[in-house]
């Protein structure tokens, strides 16, 4: 998997204090989350917040799963994968 540049435009999922857009220079700079060396240490540090589950996720979860093209279409269709 090739890293994306700093120059990259990020739209995150959530609105914090207004910001709908960010790079991934800004991120990897000040999102702690993004400065991880692996995904166990993700895991770790997201597991470490103690968050609860966040509210409509038994909705939000299948209709994500049911949008999009499935990797199998993707490579049938000689697109990169996603």
């Amino acid at each position: 998997m090739t890293p994306l540049s700093d120059e990259t435009l990020d739209y995150p999922a959530h609105d914090y204090e207004d910001d709908t857009v960010s790079t991934i220079g800004e991120e990897r700079a000040h999102n702690p989350r993004v400065r991880v060396t692996s995904a166990e240490e993700y895991i770790e540090q997201i597991n470490d917040l103690r968050l609860g589950s966040p509210k409509m996720m038994d909705v939000a979860v299948p209709a994500n799963m049911r949008q999009g093209l499935a990797q199998e279409k993707i490579a049938r269709l000689g697109c990169e994968e996603a």
